[in-house]
């Protein structure tokens, strides 16, 4: 019976230290007087995504519209770490130009960047990485290149439109493609004429050799650098997988 005491009061007092805990881990904003969303007192706001209820873009889709229209920005929870979410353009251009030195990092990646293949790319990526790469595509992404790239992006999607009008309908009436191909096709065409100068048309079947060495490019470097991944986390653990075996 004493046993059974024991227990229960030290669950009560655990969860309710857990309780004051998360409270005050979940009133991070509301004390700096940042709007937020209704919170879960284990997941934040991230709960749907976390039980896979809802994709990642659909629950921040949410948590922005769950502001009023003029709110520059608001708050939110992934467990019990904070995040703003920023809805002013002025202050979107500030925090990621003007003061890039205070906010260089952006918030999905990983520290360690082991997903060669998800995380290496310039949404994920992280000092010192980020700032050499940024240097590079600041120069040829300016404003006024931008505009000059738009002539070339409508004339490559002629050829697109004219292969979505030649597509075969099923007994419904619909067309279907498959969509990973079919952007990558359009990517290429563009990436050909922008990057290179050349106009190239990969949804002609007798024009797509541009499009179909560019894949076998692509996967070659993927395969690469799978494979690279794979030996450096070998040459890493292979000493204590070989003490276990000689052990057993």
């Amino acid at each position: 019976m004493d046993y059974l005491i024991y227990c229960s009061t030290a669950l009560i007092i655990s969860l309710s230290l857990f309780y004051i805990y998360a409270k005050y881990k979940l009133s991070y904003w509301s004390r700096r007087g940042v709007k937020t969303p209704p919170t879960n007192l284990f997941f934040g706001n991230f709960k749907d995504c976390i039980t896979l209820k809802k994709p990642p873009n659909e629950v921040m889709r949410e948590i922005y519209n769950s502001a009023d229209p003029d709110d520059p920005y608001i708050g939110f929870y992934i467990f019990h770490k904070p995040m703003l979410l920023l809805r002013n353009h002025d202050l979107i251009k500030q925090v990621m130009i003007t003061d890039f030195e205070v906010f260089p990092n952006r918030r999905f990646g990983s520290s360690n960047q082991r997903d060669v293949v998800g995380l290496d790319s310039i949404l994920s990526i992280k000092q010192p990485r980020w700032r050499y790469l940024r240097g590079k595509l600041t120069s040829p992404l300016t404003g006024q290149k931008l505009k000059n790239m738009l002539p070339l992006m409508e004339e490559c999607g002629k050829p697109m439109l004219k292969f979505i009008e030649n597509l075969r309908t099923d007994k419904f009436g619909q067309n279907k493609c498959e969509m990973k191909e079919f952007s990558s096709r359009y990517i290429s065409d563009i990436m050909a004429s922008i990057a290179f100068g050349i106009n190239t048309n990969s949804f002609d079947e007798k024009e797509n050799a541009f499009w179909k060495n560019g894949k076998i490019l692509l996967y070659f470097y993927l395969a690469r650098k799978l494979m690279k991944d794979y030996l450096q986390t070998s040459d890493k653990y292979f000493p204590y997988y070989l003490s276990l075996a000689r052990k057993s």
